[in-house]
């Protein structure tokens, strides 16, 4: 690997300008070494090159896009500086690829000095850098345990990254034998199926095979490969990517964990996609995982990591639909597919008994309602949608109270008042409750009260355009000062009598009574309902 131009030196070194028909020493090391220990890959491995001043003025965007995800560029051979190397390692990163340095030891050079020339070359490494390698070959001199040392401790705490080591069975085992095994190895060895192995090793990271041809780069550049998958190498260089599960995906909601062991105590993004994978068109959603759940304190060593999302009630409609979970890197790299994703979602409970539909009655009121397509509007069959009762329409705009000195938040629908029993019931519902209405007390203690908010909207769509909430029916209306009651606001010709109404609350009448005034709004309101009603029938028969 030393990369120099003198063609005479081509038989004293791997290099890649002399092409993997120049391999003598290599060749003749190994050969030295017949029982050495071969190493096959452990699966998939990552491919990658290193290169020097040999190659030119390279393209790195071509090389990126030949699908090489790593490269390791030369910093120095003794007093010679690579004049390309810093081209190199800026247009390395700039093309998105896992970068990586190396130097040349030579022997006869000051160790401390060559240290010091590699740390001022790259400085401290951050993520997506390699280690620095130092490459160990053939030279001049007889190197030493004593100065390998030194310069290892010296770029180790000057970069921040534990260096590796370039070598080949022949030379390593006369010089360095069973020395050094704790460092990350890059083995040299051409023309096999598995590397053989130095003997401080019994397994290496990277393997150096060979020379080949790349996109972006004149003549033959050595060829290396890790021995792993893109997700290990990327670990190996503090660019490990979120993990987590997909845990649930069925009528009770969607679950699961994510974290980024860039950030582990951080809360991520995960993005949810309904009906299929990211860039399939399917929908996405996305959502932070930072619910506390006690099962992740041990097992990541971090609680604040779970998600949960309610049900789309648009894909109950008793199919197959795939939902997909991907943690969303924190530094912006590869956003994975979160294990257990996908899972299939086939969901058709039967619809709630005893509920009215309440029409929506435009684009504009259902935006203005905050209605989500994917989670609040269920497909029902047309024979099921007639048959459920219609309601007076919904309001154009949800109207949010609370009164002062009260933590009661009602929804005003009607005439009646509706309790938002929790935030939660808030969220679900879009209600924005840093735009509540100020009311009076008495004003709102004198209104009657419906049926509280439910839980979430649900919304039914059959054939047709029309959208319908589903709705709890509203009790009579008492009439102030008599003993009979108004009619609720409901069509009830058009269906049977609603079953499963809540029971008023008596929360305003408990602390505020009713006053004079409220009991004329409550006449009033009454009237109006009334003659809206009776409208609207004198006009249905002309």
């Amino acid at each position: 690997m030393r990369h120099l131009a003198l063609v005479s030196l081509c038989t004293l070194a791997f290099s890649s300008g002399c092409g993997p028909q120049d391999n003598t020493e290599l060749k003749t090391g190994v050969a030295k070494s017949e029982q050495a220990l071969r190493v096959c890959a452990a699966g998939t491995t990552v491919d990658g090159i290193d290169v020097s001043y040999y190659q030119g003025t390279i393209d790195w965007a071509a090389v990126a896009g030949s699908g090489l995800q790593f490269a390791i560029t030369r910093i120095n051979d003794g007093s010679y500086n690579d004049p390309q190397f810093g081209r190199n390692w800026s247009g390395i990163k700039a093309n998105g690829m896992i970068r990586g340095a190396y130097q040349f030891f030579e022997p006869t050079d000051d160790p401390t000095w060559q240290a010091n020339v590699a740390v001022n070359a790259v400085g401290m490494l951050g993520p997506g850098d390699l280690p620095v390698m130092l490459d160990v070959e053939w030279t001049t001199g007889s190197p030493t345990v004593s100065q390998l040392s030194t310069w290892l401790s010296i770029v180790e705490a000057g970069t921040g990254k534990r260096p590796m080591i370039y070598t080949a069975v022949g030379y390593w085992n006369q010089y360095f034998s069973g020395q050094f095994g704790d460092y990350p190895v890059v083995v040299a060895n051409y023309g096999v199926s598995c590397p053989a192995m130095p003997n401080s090793w019994s397994n290496w990271q990277f393997w150096q095979w060979g020379g080949t041809t790349v996109p972006g780069i004149s003549g033959n550049v050595d060829h290396d490969v890790w021995n792993g998958d893109l997700t290990s190498l990327k670990s190996f260089v503090g660019l490990a990517m979120p993990k987590g599960w997909l845990d649930a995906a069925n009528c009770d909601g969607i679950a699961g964990w994510a974290q980024d062991p860039k950030a582990p105590n951080d809360a991520i993004a995960v993005h949810v996609y309904m009906g299929g994978p990211a860039g399939s068109g399917a929908p996405g959603v996305p959502t932070v995982a930072g619910d506390d759940r006690s099962d992740l304190c041990t097992a990541i060593g971090s609680c604040n990591h779970g998600f949960a999302l309610a049900a789309p009630y648009s894909l109950m409609d008793g199919q197959p639909h795939e939902i997909h979970a991907y943690g969303i890197d924190t530094q912006g790299g590869t956003n994975p597919e979160l294990s257990g994703s996908p899972q299939t979602f086939t969901c058709a409970p039967a619809l709630p008994e005893g509920m009215v539909r309440r029409h929506v009655q435009s684009e504009a009121d259902f935006a203005a309602w905050g209605f989500s397509s994917l989670f609040d509007v269920r497909p029902v069959s047309d024979d099921d949608f007639a048959a459920i009762s219609v309601n007076v329409p919904l309001p154009a705009a949800p109207r949010l109270v609370q009164a002062a000195g009260h933590g009661e938040v009602y929804l005003i629908d009607n005439g009646y008042r509706r309790w938002v029993t929790d935030p939660d019931s808030a969220s679900a519902w879009h209600f924005d409750l840093g735009q509540l209405e100020a009311i009076d007390f008495d004003t709102l203690s004198a209104m009657p009260e419906g049926p509280h908010i439910s839980g979430r909207p649900l919304l039914v769509k059959a054939s047709g355009p029309e959208i319908d909430l589903l709705d709890t029916p509203f009790p009579p209306m008492q009439v102030a000062g008599s003993s009979s009651v108004a009619p609720p606001p409901q069509l009830a010709t058009l269906g049977p009598t609603a079953k499963g109404m809540l029971p008023g609350s008596t929360k305003f009448k408990a602390t505020g009574g009713c006053s004079p005034a409220g009991e004329s709004t409550v006449i009033i309101g009454a009237i109006l309902t009334l003659l809206m009603l009776s409208r609207r029938a004198r006009r249905s028969e002309a």
